[in-house]
């Protein structure tokens, strides 16, 4: 009896920190407007809205990111994640950077989708969080997987990727324009560890 009670308080404390994490990230985005500075140091000065859309109908809603919305609908699980209500970071490359990809590698659909899956963050990441992690990790949606970031004038991750957009604001996070794909030495560690 003692233990199904504490198993029931502590979901309960579970769910109640989850829903105290989700309005602290909603605040967060709310702040990202409501605070900015025409004079910051964003490249447009502001981050750029993208309304109540969710990251995917954001995404699909642009036509240089064409292919990567096709890989999204092709997944059930990353595009209830991304069209859900978490809060997320995706580094989202264009048409040409996954054209130079997927004709350099022969992936099957679950490693596409594991390598989707590398870059989501499930957590909101704006620009300038990333300058202050650098030099560090952050984590991916790709259990034991992480991104390196590094920062001199800019933001690189895993060494040499730059960010080309920041800060497009979502309904339930956040995305960063990639100018490539982020690979990793351990690319097909990770597209093995991941689930569709």
């Amino acid at each position: 009896m003692k233990f199904y009670s504490f198993a029931c308080c502590s979901a309960l404390l579970l769910s109640g920190r989850a829903a105290a994490e989700k309005t602290a990230a909603d605040t967060k985005l709310r702040n990202l407007y409501t605070s900015c500075n025409p004079s910051s140091p964003w490249e447009d000065g502001c981050p750029t809205a993208a309304s109540a859309q969710t990251i995917a109908e954001t995404v699909c809603s642009m036509d240089e990111f064409f292919t990567l919305c096709s890989l999204i609908e092709m997944s059930p699980v990353i595009s209830d994640m991304l069209n859900g209500d978490g809060t997320y970071t995706l580094f989202a490359a264009n048409n040409a950077a996954f054209d130079v990809i997927l004709n350099m590698v022969d992936l099957s659909d679950e490693e596409i989708m594991g390598l989707l899956r590398y870059h989501i963050a499930p957590n909101l990441l704006t620009y300038n969080e990333l300058l202050q992690i650098a030099p560090g990790k952050i984590e991916t949606s790709v259990p034991g997987a992480s991104i390196d970031v590094n920062a001199r004038d800019e933001v690189l991750l895993n060494g040499k990727v730059k960010i080309t957009t920041r800060d497009i604001v979502a309904s339930n996070g956040i995305i960063q324009v990639v100018v490539q794909v982020i690979r990793t030495q351990q690319v097909r560690w990770i597209l093995q560890r991941t689930v569709t």
